[in-house]
């Protein structure tokens, strides 16, 4: 996801659509842009030549499923079923389209020679895994495609650094493309920069937005902390890294895309992941744990919450999104009287006296508050802090 700022800025690009990392659209004032902010979910879809090739080690989905029958057609639709509840649940969706496969150029490099047809049998007949990496369709996972970071976190310019992917030889094949892709993507969009990659060292390994996450309080508005998460580090000992699958994000990689993203050095926080969750099949940390504001740490110590449906109403708190927070991987369980409904009254308490004292501490201002809340419900919907007219009163 990205933050966009809407300003009355323009991103200017030379005529190759190359953008350098020392080169960008005007900063702005990141209080200007505070409540303006879009979140942007983006999406890729597979293309035809998606198939099983079980070209990434360590991805246990991936080798597990190698020489398995694929049905692109089927799974692009699957994609777009999923960006269309998405959609639904008002928020917006953009749709990064699969890059051009089989990768023509690269199988050109590699000494294949002809037309399109000339070339492809060849390198099936040569070089079979050759042909798997051009004919890749694994972009369609676009948490792998760039690090993003709101320009509210910085000097108001929200920044994109493409992943390298050096990792894995048929995703590397896609840093250049992508880059070319976002910039024509963003072009239009204020305030936002598109870095190329890092050089494509194995020092510099980078796995893009699957191991970094953004946590912050409260909306999208308030500035936020950059969570990077790395397996390897210069210096390591061999004991403390995994045995099993290589660790695909370098220390010094996540340290050169803060610098790039412009970070400043209290909003960046750097964290080794378990060697033992690499070597289980969590070779990225978005297999682990996910972000959405402050929810990432709820999830991360182990909280839990307690819902209570009628405290919410008679204070004017709004509705609790229990599906974010389900999704980000929360605990949630419900209490009041609706916990009393659906598990009973605590031991040692009776139901009858759980409801006689619910009615007597709610009467006195539930008539009240329950009116004005509807008052706000209908005239002023953002002063209750989580109500969304998108999400409780949708247009039919």
């Amino acid at each position: 996801m990205a933050a966009v700022p809407t300003t009355d800025h323009r991103l200017s690009t030379p005529e190759d659509g190359r953008l350098p990392p020392a080169v960008g659209p005007r900063t702005t004032d990141p209080s200007r842009t505070m409540d303006s902010l879009v979140e942007v979910q983006f999406d890729g879809l597979p293309g035809p030549t998606h198939h099983f090739g079980g070209l990434s080690h360590g991805n246990l989905a991936s080798t597990g499923h190698a020489g398995f029958r694929s049905r692109p057609r089927a799974a692009a639709r699957q994609g777009l079923a999923k960006m269309r509840a998405v959609l639904a649940l008002g928020v917006v969706q953009a749709l990064l389209p699969p890059l051009m496969r089989p990768d023509l150029d690269f199988l050109r490099d590699c000494g294949f020679a002809g037309n399109e047809r000339a070339m492809l049998l060849g390198a099936e007949a040569e070089a079979p895994r050759l042909l798997r990496w051009a004919q890749s369709s694994a972009a369609m996972w676009t948490a792998n495609c760039a690090t993003v970071a709101p320009g509210i976190d910085s000097d108001g310019t929200t920044r994109l650094v493409v992943a390298n992917l050096v990792a894995t030889a048929h995703r590397q094949l896609e840093a250049a493309p992508r880059a070319a892709m976002l910039r024509r993507i963003l072009r239009d969009v204020p305030a936002v920069a598109v870095i190329d990659a890092l050089p494509a060292l194995a020092a510099l390994s980078d796995e893009g937005a699957a191991n970094h996450c953004r946590l912050a309080a409260g909306e999208y508005g308030h500035p936020g902390v950059h969570l990077f998460v790395h397996g390897r580090a210069e210096g390591l000992a061999a004991d403390r890294l995994p045995s099993r699958f290589p660790a695909r994000q370098q220390r010094d990689a996540s340290a050169a895309v803060a610098r790039l993203l412009a970070l400043p050095a209290p909003r960046v926080l750097h964290a080794r992941q378990d060697p033992r969750a690499i070597d289980a099949g969590a070779f990225h940390n978005d297999v682990v744990m996910v972000a959405d504001r402050d929810r990432a740490l709820l999830h991360d110590t182990g909280a839990q919450i307690a819902f209570c449906p009628s405290s919410n109403l008679f204070l004017g708190s709004g509705l609790f999104d229990w599906r974010a927070a389900e999704a980000a991987g929360v605990a949630v369980s419900v209490a009041g009287a609706l916990s009393a409904a659906l598990h009973g009254a605590p031991p040692g308490v009776a139901t009858e006296d759980l409801v006689l004292a619910r009615v007597l501490a709610a009467s006195g201002d539930a008539f009240i508050t329950g009116m004005i809340v509807a008052i706000f419900v209908a005239f002023r919907p953002h002063w209750l802090a989580t109500y969304t007219d998108r999400l409780y009163l949708p247009r039919s």
